[in-house]
């Protein structure tokens, strides 16, 4: 066993997060496992039938949601809705990944079927698919019992939660489009045609995305934590370091506390209800992790970088030390200037303001 496959096998046996996100998402035939990084920050992939790392999915995750600082937590729903069509791939003798990947798209009854798969339970999926006859080499196709028109699964029990469905239709219309990309872009260095893969692609992703609509999948912060895009997020640190011309807050404590949020938000993937929440004893400078305890998900390290630990080094430093011994009883990071908790609401107003200073911030900063 290599020594990255023998700590992946460690994690499935040890890390307690593990087991209740399977609890949660049911039986399936498919497994991702996480691990922290090098660099200490939670990492999620998915494995293939093999115990392999499957290749496609994982990179574009990483690429995807990784780099934009996505939380843990929304990458294994990516993985998880990306592993699910792979299933329902398998169950009719094809290889997603090689499909998409070569230009051999999906039918549009294919489309409706996988969106008819994504829509069920989890459970229900894992109902639907048994094994049939061996092909050789030890191999197995995975065949549903059969699908059926969309009305007639509107009354079903086995249904999928409406939002989830939504969601996991969303990240594999992300994948495809994802892939189509890769295609096109491929063709065009080659100089060969690419019109009519464009044409059927879109074709495709719009009837995809057009079955996840309907329900209503804006949540609150809470619930989800949408991706800032890299340039937007070294945008806004730069206009909110203190004594920026574009900072909007009131110099010294105000400015100084509204960067640390900002940057521990933004390198860690954590929601602002839990960054709200943090203690000054959950952040680790040496090992640059804060521990996030008050979680709707699971309490957890999570990574926050070389500038995250130095800038909370020197706020703990040269502001919270100072503020009155009693108000620091609590042990709150983030205060007002009397050392009063900030509530969450007055956390929303902070991303409010750091939108209405960049019109082109995206929606789910404030959301």
């Amino acid at each position: 066993m290599s020594p990255v496959t023998r700590a992946h096998a460690d994690v499935d046996a040890e890390e307690p997060g593990v087991e209740p996100w399977r609890k949660r998402l049911g039986p399936q035939p498919f497994q991702i496992r996480r691990f922290n990084g090098r660099n200490g920050r939670a990492v999620a992939i998915l494995v293939d039938e093999k115990a392999g790392p499957a290749f496609y999915p994982n990179v574009f995750v990483t690429a995807a949601f990784v780099k934009a600082n996505r939380s843990p937590e929304t990458c294994v729903t990516a993985l998880a809705s990306i592993a699910m069509a792979r299933c329902w791939a398998k169950s009719r003798g094809a290889n997603l990944d090689l499909q998409l990947r070569t230009g051999d798209l999906l039918s549009i009854e294919e489309v409706e079927s996988l969106a008819d798969y994504l829509l069920l339970s989890a459970r229900a999926q894992a109902e639907q698919i048994t094994p049939v006859k061996d092909h050789g080499a030890g191999t197995q196709i995975l065949r549903p019992f059969g699908s059926r028109p969309q009305q007639a699964m509107a009354a079903d029990s086995r249904l999928a939660n409406p939002k989830e469905a939504a969601v996991r239709i969303h990240y594999v219309a992300e994948y495809f489009d994802w892939h189509l990309k890769l295609g096109l872009g491929s063709l065009e260095r080659l100089k060969r045609e690419s019109a009519d893969l464009r044409t059927l692609g879109e074709q495709l992703l719009s009837r995809l995305r057009q079955r996840g609509r309907g329900f209503n999948i804006s949540t609150s912060d809470d619930e989800t934590l949408e991706g800032i895009p890299a340039e937007m997020v070294d945008k806004i640190t730069a206009a909110l370091a203190p004594g920026s011309p574009d900072n909007p807050f009131e110099p010294g404590f105000v400015q100084d506390r509204n960067r640390l949020l900002w940057l521990l938000y933004a390198s860690s993937g954590a929601r602002r209800a839990e960054i709200q929440s943090v203690l000054v004893r959950d952040v680790v400078y040496a090992d640059r992790t804060v521990f996030v305890r008050r979680s709707k998900t699971q309490p957890r390290d999570v990574f926050i970088g070389k500038e995250g630990a130095e800038e909370f080094d020197s706020f703990v430093e040269t502001r919270w030390s100072r503020l009155p011994k009693a108000a620091r009883k609590h042990g709150q990071l983030f205060t007002d200037k009397q050392g009063r908790l900030l509530s969450l609401r007055q956390v929303n107003r902070i991303f409010e303001r750091i939108r209405a200073m960049l019109p082109d911030a995206p929606d789910c900063l404030t959301r």
